[in-house]
């Protein structure tokens, strides 16, 4: 039976999918601290001070002590043995990397060359979130800053991938999901105008962009970058040249070609006109003669 550790967007432990109580703040702080550790030996001291970084030393090692004491008890009660997962003594502590576990943020920090999209979709989909919200220990913030990193780095490099294969609905998918995060990431509005591009939906290219303003005003005052407004004009740019010198309106269409309700839809149809020129020509024919 393998535990698992949940820190991203959330603190959660299971063995064998079963949900493992450590309801004790310091106590999931310092598991998260020496999981996201594995393999490392930590002094006693060292950790007390970090993690309680106001308290004398003597009361900093007591503390120590009583949230190592908690997560053995957690890890007992789901009928795990907390010595399979840790390696204390008077000195030093340690989270055996060898030992049955898996982490989410670990997975997140693996090379990005590395990774096929597949992989990379699992991986962004583990993202639910800052590491451990509503945690404000010093190690944490700089945690948390590390983290957020990998993930946009991880996200961009998807969807860029996804875009060069045309993959259109996945890109809006991804791109939602980055957006719903916060921090109005601009490469996801980037990847969003162009998966509406892509599919043809100029009116949402446009709707995208005011949004992107919208949001980067709203949580960061700022407008967007030159990336992405160089990203919307290229679009729009293509869009104009690909349009008709001289577009036609369905009312013009309506005007000056018959029409008629269908019998079974009930609904006005257009119906193309093709239109002989044979006078027209003969005509012209009768003049060039003359003018010769």
């Amino acid at each position: 039976m393998g535990l698992k550790i949940y820190l991203l967007g959330q603190f959660k432990l299971q063995a064998d999918d079963q949900p493992i109580e450590l309801p004790s703040r310091p106590a999931q702080s310092l598991l998260a601290y020496l999981a996201l550790n594995a393999g490392v030996t930590h002094r006693r001291e060292k950790l007390a001070s970090l993690l309680w970084p106001e308290a004398s030393e003597s009361n900093a090692r007591s503390y120590l002590r009583q949230a190592l004491w908690r997560i053995r008890k957690a890890l007992d009660s789901a009928l795990l043995s907390a010595s399979d997962f840790l390696q204390v003594s008077d000195i030093s502590v340690c989270f055996d990397d060898q030992s049955e576990y898996s982490l989410d943020a670990q997975v997140m920090l693996e090379p990005v060359e590395q990774q096929s999209v597949e992989i990379l979709i699992e991986t962004v989909h583990l993202y639910r979130g800052e590491l451990l919200p509503g945690f404000y220990d010093e190690w944490v913030v700089l945690e948390r800053d590390r983290f957020e990193s990998a993930y946009h780095q991880k996200m961009s490099q998807l969807l860029e991938r996804i875009i060069q294969s045309e993959r259109w609905d996945e890109v809006l998918v991804w791109s939602e999901e980055w957006i719903k995060l916060g921090h109005a990431p601009e490469p996801a509005f980037r990847a969003l105008m162009q998966a509406y591009a892509g599919l043809g939906d100029i009116s949402m290219v446009q709707s995208t962009y005011q949004r992107c303003v919208d949001s980067l005003n709203r949580e960061l005052s700022l407008e967007p970058s030159a990336d992405t407004k160089l990203v919307y004009e290229h679009i729009m740019r293509d869009q104009e040249q690909e349009a008709p010198s001289h577009p036609i309106h369905p009312g013009n269409l309506i005007a000056s070609s018959p029409a008629f309700l269908d019998s079974n839809e009930d609904q006005l149809v257009v119906k193309p006109v093709f239109v002989s020129r044979e006078r027209e020509l003969s005509q012209l024919n009768e003049l060039l003669d003359l003018a010769l």
